[in-house]
């Protein structure tokens, strides 16, 4: 996912987000960075490394599966891209593959 707003944004929205849908977050201090944890009761349901990376003005915001089922992970990944909504931009994709191609 692409996103022009600022990484501080984006991370204080991914914070806010993972506090509702009551997961587990772990947030490496000064970087973009956070992990998400799903709990199904004691055990790890499923675990997601989030990065935002920068690149002058737009960001790439990168999700990916570190435990758990591939439909776990690719539902919470919509979940996700649903919440942060506005923020990410989906024209810019289809503008960046096309630079690097």
């Amino acid at each position: 996912m692409f996103s022009s707003e600022s990484a501080d944004l984006i991370l204080d929205k991914l914070i806010e987000f993972a506090q509702k849908k009551q997961l587990g977050a772990k947030v490496a201090p000064n970087k973009y960075k956070l992990v998400l944890r799903h709990l199904n009761g004691e055990s790890m349901d499923l675990e997601m490394n989030v990065k935002i990376l920068k690149d002058g003005d737009k960001n790439c915001i990168e999700v990916n599966r570190i435990q758990g089922d591939c439909l776990g992970f690719y539902e919470n990944f919509n979940i996700l891209k649903e919440y942060l909504g506005d923020i990410v931009d989906e024209t810019q994709w289809a503008s960046y593959i096309n630079h690097y191609s």
